[in-house]
């Protein structure tokens, strides 16, 4: 607890937020996701969106979330970010629950990926790829 709200100068804790999103919520959402998508993925924002380790993960919200052409993909990473913070810093407050609700979806998929890249020995297999090897040697149905 704060000086200020030890003192009462300051709300010791705000109200739920129902049916909105005031500015200090949306910004601890988005750093959340700048520290876990593009700090963790250990990118830089100087690289090619396309050579960035997560560019499946930028295709699939470009393409199934936002809805756009892929070839609308910023070519620089730093670009691509700017959008897609944008985007979330100006959607209406459910659209960025949508928004944190794809990604945890998308990083599911991604988890089962890593999985099957892991049971198959090949680190650059997609998930269809990797599945159809698990599936000849009988390990999925």
């Amino acid at each position: 607890m704060r000086f200020s709200q030890r003192h009462g100068y300051s709300l010791a804790e705000k109200a739920i937020q129902f049916e909105s999103m005031d500015e200090e919520l949306r910004s601890g959402l988005w750093n959340a996701v700048h520290i876990y998508l593009w700090e963790e993925a250990g990118i830089g924002s100087w690289q090619a969106t396309r050579d960035a380790r997560i560019y499946s993960a930028i295709s699939y919200l470009w393409h199934s979330f936002f809805k756009r052409p892929l070839d609308t993909i910023p070519y620089k990473l730093s670009d691509t970010i700017k959008q897609v913070r944008h985007v979330f810093f100006t959607a209406k407050w459910f659209a960025v629950y949508d928004f944190l609700e794809f990604n945890s979806i998308k990083e599911s998929i991604s988890a089962v990926e890593g999985l099957c890249r892991c049971l198959t020995g090949d680190d650059k297999a997609t998930l269809g790829a990797a599945l159809s090897i698990l599936e000849k040697q009988g390990v999925h149905p």
